[in-house]
């Protein structure tokens, strides 16, 4: 049987609730960018960089009348972030209507590419590439680099300052958001929607067998499948 349960927001952490506490006018903000093609010939690669009000609600949230479109990077390079910044500037606080109003970016949304491009850490095959946790990974000959199963730590923020354990420079985003790196989130498109998510559904609209000689193991009826439309419909 399907079931329908309540999501949680940032709006229900304790982070968030600290901050409006502490300020009244505050203008909570998340950053999202990402990097892609626009044509199938050529190199340029464009990474348009956005904000987005975090007091909104989710569903009015990626809305594009709402979106701070704060700026574009097209080049055949990745970004240069120390440029970006620089020219989108840095404004904190203001005063609006005599009511003084500050801004603090909670969060970042990126993929993993452009996640470890805005850290200035080391790509995802290499040995040092996790920013939560210190796991490294082992040289496997015709496999790559790969993560063995042991007990791990979170990793400590000074290996940002340090520029170790896969760290190459200090990030232009450790004066900017608010916790560093705790305000790099998941990406949710790649990570949620169209990773475990999307796979977990096939799955069970087409049934899943461990392997080809073992029977099937779950596969949803007309019933589920019409409670799932309903579901994600809403």
């Amino acid at each position: 049987m399907l079931a329908q349960t309540d999501y949680s927001d940032i709006h229900q952490t304790d982070d968030f609730r600290e901050n409006v506490r502490k300020c009244q006018n505050l203008i909570a903000l998340s950053m999202y960018t990402d990097g892609g093609r626009y044509s199938k010939t050529g190199g340029f690669e464009g990474w348009p960089i956005v904000a987005f009000f975090l007091d909104l609600p989710p569903i009015l949230r990626d809305k594009y009348s709402n979106i701070i479109f704060m700026g574009f990077w097209y080049s055949k390079t990745k970004p240069n972030w120390n440029f970006v910044f620089d020219r989108i500037g840095s404004i904190s606080q203001f005063n609006f209507d005599g009511k003084n109003y500050r801004i603090k970016f909670l969060q970042v949304i990126a993929d993993i590419p452009a996640k470890q491009s805005l850290l200035s850490m080391i790509n995802v095959q290499g040995y040092d590439c996790c920013l939560n946790c210190n796991i490294h990974g082992e040289h496997v000959p015709q496999h790559g680099v790969v993560f063995p199963h042991t007990v791990i730590e979170p990793r400590n923020v000074d290996t940002f300052l340090d520029k170790v354990a896969g760290v190459n420079d200090t990030s232009r985003l450790f004066l900017l958001i608010d916790k560093f790196p705790q305000g790099f989130v998941i990406d949710p498109m790649h990570s949620v929607y169209r990773g475990p998510i999307q796979d977990d559904v096939k799955k069970l609209l087409s049934g899943f067998k461990l392997n080809a000689n073992e029977r099937l193991l779950i596969k949803f009826d007309k019933e589920d499948q019409q409670q799932l439309d309903i579901l994600v419909s809403k």
